[in-house]
C-alpha cells in the first residue's frame, strides 16, 4: 500500500517537474500552474495521511479480531476438553451403575427362586391348601359362646390333670419305696380333653 502512494506521490512529481520544465523551456513560468499542482500535490499528501490512518485502525482492529479469535478458540478448547471428561467420567459411572443393577437383578432373581422354592416346600408340608373361611360376627359370637360353655368342662379337666401329679408326687415321697418313673407320650388336649 505504501508503495502505491509512493508511486502516485512520485508521478506527482514528475508531472510537477514536466510541467516547470515545459514552463521553463518557453521562458515564462505561469505561476497559475504552479499554484494548482502544489495544491494537487497538497491535497493528494492529505489523502494520503487520512488513507493512512484509516489503514492503521483498520490494521489495529484486525489485530483485535484476531486476539479475541484466538481467546474464543482457547475457550472452546477447553470447554470441549471439559465436556470431554464429563462424557468419560458419565460412561463410567453408567458402566458402574449397570454393573450394579445387573448383579441386584440377579440377586433378585435368585431371591425370587429361593422365595419359590420355600413355598413349595411348605405348601407341601401343609398339605393340600383348604379353602378359605371367612367368619361374620354372628359365628364369631357362637364360637365364642361354645368356648365359654367349656370352661367349666376344661377346669373340671385341669383338676383331674392336678390330682393325677399330686398322686405321682406322693407315691415318690414315700419314704423306703423307690420312686417309679414314668414316660407317657400322650398330650392331652385341654380345650377337648381328647388324647393325641
Amino acid at each position: 500500500m505504501m508503495k502505491r502512494q509512493e508511486m502516485w506521490a512520485l508521478r506527482a512529481a514528475q508531472a510537477l517537474v514536466a510541467s516547470l520544465l515545459a514552463a521553463g523551456a518557453t521562458g515564462c513560468v505561469e505561476s497559475g500552474l504552479y499554484e494548482k499542482t502544489a495544491r494537487d500535490l497538497d491535497v493528494s499528501r492529505r489523502e494520503n495521511g487520512v488513507k493512512e490512518q484509516q489503514i492503521r485502525a483498520l490494521q489495529w482492529q484486525l489485530a483485535s479480531a484476531g486476539q479475541q479469535m484466538q481467546a474464543i478458540s482457547q475457550q472452546d478448547a477447553m470447554v470441549l476438553a471439559d465436556l470431554d471428561r464429563r462424557v468419560q467420567e458419565a460412561t463410567a459411572a453408567n458402566r458402574a451403575l449397570a454393573e450394579r443393577l445387573k448383579t441386584r437383578e440377579e440377586e433378585a432373581e435368585k431371591l425370587t427362586l429361593a422365595v419359590a422354592r420355600a413355598e413349595e416346600e411348605a405348601s407341601a408340608k401343609r398339605g393340600p391348601p383348604g379353602p378359605t373361611v371367612r367368619l361374620r360376627p354372628e359365628d364369631l359370637k357362637r364360637i365364642e359362646a361354645a368356648a365359654a360353655s367349656r370352661d367349666p368342662e376344661v377346669s373340671k379337666m385341669l383338676a383331674r390333670m392336678e390330682k393325677i401329679l399330686s398322686d405321682r408326687a406322693a407315691r415318690a415321697a414315700a419314704p423306703g419305696e423307690r420312686a417309679q418313673r414314668f414316660v407317657d407320650s400322650d398330650l392331652i388336649d385341654p380345650w377337648n380333653g381328647d388324647r393325641k
